[in-house]
């Protein structure tokens, strides 16, 4: 595979730190890796560019269950999700199959815009909550 660039850019307001073992991985195969940016700043322009994009949810998520994501996903990206192993912190739980995953050819990339298909302000339409599913990494002692 070519030498390709890409942003990691962690959720929920947190910082590039949570890429630290992915971004190792891509950088020993050859991949320019950015990794500074935080969600938490609003974005800049009145819509995101259209790029390439595809979805990745991880198998024993168990803070967003996997057919939830599913159906956002679908609902609001028009796109199928890939489903990868790993918790809700993949990339610190298993950063090399998380990296795998990302050179690996996409089943479902195509160029998108999210502003274009999505209300992310909207409520899901049914409740999530925790998955039946256990968890990659053990929990933690009582």
């Amino acid at each position: 595979m070519a030498a390709s660039t890409f942003a990691l850019i962690h959720g929920a307001g947190d910082v590039g730190w949570s890429w630290h073992l992915v971004a190792d991985v891509l950088r020993e195969r050859g991949h320019h890796v950015l990794t500074g940016a935080s969600s938490a700043a609003p974005w800049p322009l009145e819509e995101q560019p259209r790029i390439p994009a595809r979805i990745l949810v991880c198998a024993d998520d168990r803070f967003f269950p996997v057919e939830f994501l599913r159906r956002v996903t679908r609902e609001r990206l028009g796109l199928e999700a890939e489903e990868i192993p790993g918790c809700h912190c993949v990339a610190l739980s298993h950063p090399r199959e998380l990296a795998e995953a990302l050179t690996a050819p996409a089943r479902t990339m195509r160029a998108t815009s999210m502003h274009a298909h999505s209300d992310l302000r909207r409520p899901p339409t049914e409740a999530h909550t925790n998955s039946e599913r256990p968890c990659c990494r053990e929990d933690p002692p009582q």
